[in-house]
């Protein structure tokens, strides 16, 4: 005769195994009268009085280690079993290179959205702009097939090691507007965007109609044989750039440029963003702006309705003659 039962089994696991797993152990097991709750194999190295029946407590532990030879482990998600693969044992203090004497190529962006404010007098820029970020961190990479087809992870800022890439001529610390996370894909390619409120010095005259601006990048503590930086596609955009009322954006490029030093033998490179402004014209629709509020004031209005009386009498008298 045959009997069958099914067991819903959900308990934690002995202290011996917490430590390795550090999670609650659920999960159905199947018995039948012809059936092992264990493999055989296992069940052969099992003592006497774990071979019971019914399941207990160390069996599903045991059952657990059988199962690392399985892709599903205890309910992990593949972004999870992937997150310990790459993270175990990752150190994000040192860069990533298998030789020290590897480069490290990291590539900026700028994107423009928006002047707050040009003080000319001072030559300060205020503006919010999104700077992007791109490199490769060779000991991220994996087979999206081994995990459900995971191919891109979207992890906190501070999970990898990050290039030390500063805007050098600030006047005031960045604000930074949004939380800043990385996109990792699984060729190793990272991906960071930083949103900025920053105040920048300007070059000019204070009677000038025309004002020039820039945003200097460089590693803050890297030669450039460490981590060597340079411009990410187009370099500078504008296609996100929300207009300002009084400042006018003209022109703009990015350039790279490497100082050499005659201390050392070490290269700095930088690459540095250009924004030109100019006050933006009044159109004739801003000059009727401008001019309507005065205009219909109380008291030019009643010049208007008189200088127009007299206006219509002298006609009258002129047409009478």
């Amino acid at each position: 005769m045959h009997h069958s039962a099914v067991f819903s089994l959900c308990g934690k696991c002995p202290s011996q195994c917490m430590s390795l797993w550090g999670i609650r152990c659920c999960f159905h097991v199947r018995r039948t009268a012809h059936q092992s709750i264990v493999p055989v194999v296992a069940a052969n190295m099992l003592p006497t009085q774990l071979q019971h029946p019914y399941p207990n407590q160390w069996t599903l532990c045991l059952l657990l280690l059988v199962g690392l030879t399985f892709p599903v482990v205890c309910g992990l998600s593949a972004e999870a079993r992937l997150y310990d693969h790459l993270f175990t044992g990752y150190n994000r203090a040192v860069r990533p290179v298998s030789n020290a004497s590897e480069t490290i190529e990291v590539k900026v962006g700028l994107s423009i959205i928006n002047v707050l404010d040009l003080d000319v007098e001072a030559g300060i820029l205020e503006m919010i702009s999104w700077v992007d970020f791109d490199w490769v961190d060779p000991s991220l990479r994996w087979d999206p097939a081994n995990y459900d087809d995971v191919s891109v992870l979207n992890l906190p800022a501070d999970t990898t090691w990050v290039p030390d890439i500063v805007i050098v001529n600030l006047v005031s610390p960045p604000v930074e507007l949004a939380p800043t996370r990385l996109v990792l894909g699984s060729d190793g390619n990272i991906f960071q965007v930083r949103s900025y409120r920053t105040k920048t010095l300007c070059m000019g005259d204070s009677d000038s109609t025309q004002h020039t601006c820039t945003l200097k990048f460089m590693s803050w503590s890297y030669d450039g044989f460490k981590v060597n930086i340079d411009i990410r596609g187009d370099g500078l955009s504008f296609a996100d750039y929300i207009e300002n009322r009084k400042w006018q954006i003209t022109g703009g490029n990015m350039t790279r440029d490497v100082v050499y030093y005659s201390c050392c033998v070490e290269v700095f490179p930088d690459v540095t963003a250009v924004i030109e402004l100019a006050p933006r014209e009044k159109t004739r629709d801003a000059a009727i702006s401008n001019f309507s509020p005065h205009f219909l004031s109380s008291q030019n209005l009643v010049h208007f309705l008189f200088s127009l009386i007299f206006f219509y009498l002298c006609l009258c008298l002129t047409s009478l003659k």
